[in-house]
């Protein structure tokens, strides 16, 4: 699935521009939705996390409409990073073949990484979803809503960054704006967070 640069119209008004990517990053949030719209199952005590979160529902800020269950909001007027310093498109969507191009890390390799001094992980998803199960040791920077906290994460490290997304959209967006930074060691972590879920891989959830 296309995203959301691949709405964009150059010759469009910046208002239109603005609309359409609203409509991009809202179908890019559904492909990040919890699969099956229902509860997902944690494997080590049987919390599950559910498809939407009541408390946290995310709307649009031109019509207040709701999101598809388990979207993120779409990003604000105001860009939450200055893409075009690095190079990127101002309104910070990148072009698909960017994303394509973006290397994998599988599921197994990044077990492997766990408690390595060398690695670390970046969670892209929502505050809700991260609270309720992420990755052991994993930083969260929602996508679009925190880019500028991608400034502050270390060169030293290798960086794998997942998402929830059916092909690491979110993910290899991410990563495609650290390449832009000056990060050499990037990598989409494979098949996402419900891979890891599902294989039974550790959980680690935020104190409520």
């Amino acid at each position: 699935m296309p995203g959301p640069a691949a709405f964009q119209d150059p010759d469009a008004s910046p208002r239109r521009r603005t609309a359409t990517l609203v409509l991009g990053t809202a179908l890019l949030a559904v492909s990040c939705a919890p699969r099956g719209g229902g509860p997902a199952a944690l494997p080590d005590s049987g919390a599950t996390t559910s498809a939407a979160d009541p408390a946290t529902a995310a709307t649009t800020p031109a019509t207040g409409a709701s999101l598809p269950a388990g979207a993120d909001a779409p990003p604000s007027a105001t860009a939450a990073l200055d893409y075009a310093r690095y190079g990127l498109p101002a309104d910070g969507n990148v072009g698909v073949n960017e994303d394509l191009a973006i290397p994998r890390m599988s599921q197994e390799e990044a077990e492997a990484a766990l408690g390595d001094a060398g690695t670390l992980f970046v969670d892209t998803r929502q505050e809700w979803e991260f609270r309720r199960g992420h990755i052991p040791g994993a930083r969260k920077i929602q996508a679009f809503v925190e880019d500028h906290l991608l400034e502050d994460l270390p060169r030293d490290k290798t960086i794998v960054i997942y998402c929830a997304c059916s092909a690491e959209q979110s993910s290899a967006r991410a990563a495609v704006i650290l390449q832009a930074m000056g990060h050499e060691r990037v990598y989409a972590l494979k098949n996402g967070w419900h891979a890891w879920v599902d294989d039974g891989r550790p959980v680690e959830r935020s104190p409520q």
